[in-house]
């Protein structure tokens, strides 16, 4: 199976950990640039990542599920602090 067919199966562990960087950054996106949120992209995601685990990734499928949602609980703890522009 190639990089890329992995990575659109979403099954091995490499795969999810990817995918978990993608789903991060798109909804940091939202959260910072946008003030929004979408929920079902959300609950997508964490069916995605726990697909297949922990058969096929030795559970980081779960964990990383269980880690998208905390930061989702956890937002205002972990959001980052915007950098001062310097001129």
């Amino acid at each position: 199976m190639g990089v890329l067919n992995e990575y659109e199966a979403g099954i091995s562990a490499a795969a999810k950990v990817v995918k978990f960087a993608d789903i991060i950054d798109a909804w940091a996106h939202l959260k910072l640039r946008l003030n929004r949120e979408f929920p079902v992209y959300l609950e997508h995601s964490v069916k995605r990542l726990r697909k297949g685990s922990p058969d096929h990734d030795l559970g980081v499928g779960n964990r990383l599920a269980d880690w998208l949602q905390a930061c989702r609980d956890e937002w205002t703890c972990i959001r980052p602090i915007p950098l001062a522009k310097s001129n």
